[in-house]
């Protein structure tokens, strides 16, 4: 049997039978995924090193995925200047929702699902994202799968550019034997401040390992389906329809690597590739979902 429970800062979707459980954060942390486990095993988690407010693990990455340079772009011939919120490197980074309170719409559960919808309006826009939008998360908990539909809604009169990410923090209990499986054969070239400069042909092996290496990189996918395989547990992460992007990133001395599907790369606004203009009344979504294999 499913449940949803809840108080004001997180609610919880529950499987009782297999001890899964899903935890989505609410007062100030954007609706994020904060912790998930499959038959009691933990399989997505905070950082245990590094807060929230630094790390923004489980975020949804919305107007953009990633990083802007400096926090400048032009669009439809004018000017914007975001703020920038990465120390050292003057850059904006994942996006304008990660710290916004979202509210619970509609709970629902039964005998094979727990789910719940949640949503953030924004009225009072900021001068470097002026445009007003709505957002909705809808999680859904199965016996042995996850899944996260984002909708975007243009609430005012002008068009905007917008991608998606999200930024779910995996736990790896040992990197010398975990590997990630994906299809992929480019990779983005970034610089010395982590903007992409470019995609470039690449040799990239599947299985990928994860043993030695100092991970921060991207990859453009032509198979959505990433695999995630661990010697406590193996999932699948996907992205429909426009994730093609797959970003992966360990931070140093966890045992959690991030593995983001996200519809477009850093500094998007700028080279425009990945770019998605939402028109006034209209509407997108996207769907993730992460499944036990």
């Amino acid at each position: 049997m499913f449940s949803v429970e809840n108080n004001k800062t997180q609610v919880e979707l529950i499987d009782k039978e297999t001890n899964s459980k899903a935890v989505i954060a609410l007062d100030n942390e954007g609706g994020r995924l904060k912790f998930l486990s499959f038959n009691n095993i933990s399989v997505v988690d905070d950082l245990e090193k590094v807060a929230y407010s630094k790390s923004h693990a489980g975020a949804i990455l919305f107007p953009f995925a990633n990083r802007i340079n400096k926090g400048e772009y032009d669009f439809e011939e004018k000017h914007y200047k975001l703020d920038c919120n990465e120390p050292g490197r003057e850059n904006a980074i994942h996006g304008l929702i990660f710290n916004k309170s979202f509210q619970i719409d509609e709970k629902s559960e039964g005998k094979d699902f727990a789910k719940v919808n949640l949503s953030y309006t924004e009225t009072n826009p900021p001068e470097g994202f002026p445009f007003p939008y709505k957002i909705e998360l809808i999680y859904k908990l199965k016996p042995s799968n996850l899944d996260l539909t984002v909708k975007v809604h243009n609430i005012g009169n002008q068009a905007f550019p917008y991608n998606l990410g999200w930024h779910p923090y995996f736990c790896i209990n040992d990197f010398e034997k975990a590997f990630l499986s994906f299809k992929s054969h480019k990779e983005v070239i970034f610089n010395d401040n982590l903007i992409s400069l470019g995609i470039a042909e690449a040799l990239i092996p599947d299985p990928y390992a994860l043993k030695d290496k100092k991970l921060d990189d991207c990859f453009l996918l032509y198979d959505k389906n990433v695999e995630i395989h661990t010697t406590k547990y193996a999932v699948s992460i996907s992205g429909k329809p426009k994730s093609e992007y797959l970003q992966i990133y360990a931070p140093p001395n966890e045992k959690r690597l991030a593995v983001e599907p996200m519809t477009g790369i850093s500094d998007s606004f700028n080279h425009k590739r990945g770019i998605h203009i939402l028109k006034p009344n209209q509407s997108k979504k996207e769907k993730w979902n992460i499944r036990l294999i």
